[in-house]
């Protein structure tokens, strides 16, 4: 069996120190290998730059690509949405979607990192991350097919979300319908792993409604964590006031709130 690296399991069994079934069997059943025999079939397939042609385990022998899809670990409606819109696309195109969740930077980091992570895939899309110097090079290198979901890299296919727009949008909206005084509820600070929109949405909202006249008061704004908890405690704060908004712009915080 030889890897998409050009290397073989048996190049791998002779680093590793172990017979080849035992190698196969770990590809098929880790669970049955012992976790130190594991440890040194895991370090020879990195260093030997190996990976079975189609999927790992049970599914080496198909030839069902295999795309990756890196999320943050946000259930964001949007988030939702944009992984069912990819379901239907690789199911047509016989492709296996495979998520993964990221929970840290560090997180981030050891996958782009790892070249066994990326040789298990034919192609990745990132979803709200922002990619370094060094991670961009790293996956450039790698050969695989990639697409960045809302940021800009002149590496890599991307498709962004013009965010101040939809400020302009929805403060478009509030002023056509009357809606005022409204309010806007926002983040307060950034996951240090993903991309926050908050920001661009509010310059667009604010600037629209100072331009016509009807700036934004400070009292009528309101950022906290991104948590439901949180927005419906800015949005009872908000409705509390002895003039309370007509609108309310929730910028992502609190669109799961039953507020």
């Amino acid at each position: 069996m030889t890897g998409r690296g050009g290397s073989t399991i048996y190049g791998v069994a002779a680093q590793a120190g172990v017979s080849i079934s035992t190698v196969s069997r770990f590809l098929n059943s880790p669970e049955k290998v012992n976790a130190e025999t594991a440890r040194r079939i895991k370090l020879s397939m990195e260093q030997l730059d190996y990976f079975p042609h189609g999927n790992t385990g049970k599914r080496a022998q198909r030839s069902i690509r295999r795309i990756g899809v890196l999320t943050p670990l946000f259930p964001a409606p949007s988030f939702v949405q944009r992984i069912q819109g990819m379901t239907g696309v690789f199911r047509e195109a016989h492709c296996e979607m495979v998520i993964c969740t990221v929970d840290t930077p560090e997180q981030l980091s050891e996958y782009l990192h790892s070249i066994s992570f990326l040789r298990r895939f034919d192609g990745l899309i990132i979803m709200s991350m922002h990619l370094g110097d060094e991670d961009s090079c790293r996956l450039a290198e790698s050969g695989l097919h990639v697409v960045v979901i809302e940021s800009s890299n002149p590496s890599f296919t991307c498709v962004e979300t013009d965010n101040v727009l939809g400020g302009r949008l929805a403060a478009q909206c509030f002023l056509d319908k009357g809606y005022l005084p409204c309010a806007f509820i926002g983040e307060e600070t950034s996951l240090p792993y993903s991309l926050q929109p908050s920001g661009s949405r509010f310059a667009g909202f604010f600037e629209t409604l100072k331009a016509a006249g009807q700036p934004l008061p400070s009292h009528l704004i309101r950022t906290g964590k991104v948590n439901v908890d949180d927005a419906c405690r800015m949005a009872g704060e908000l409705l509390d006031l002895p003039q309370p908004p007509r609108a309310i712009f929730p910028c992502r915080t609190c669109r799961q709130s039953a507020c």
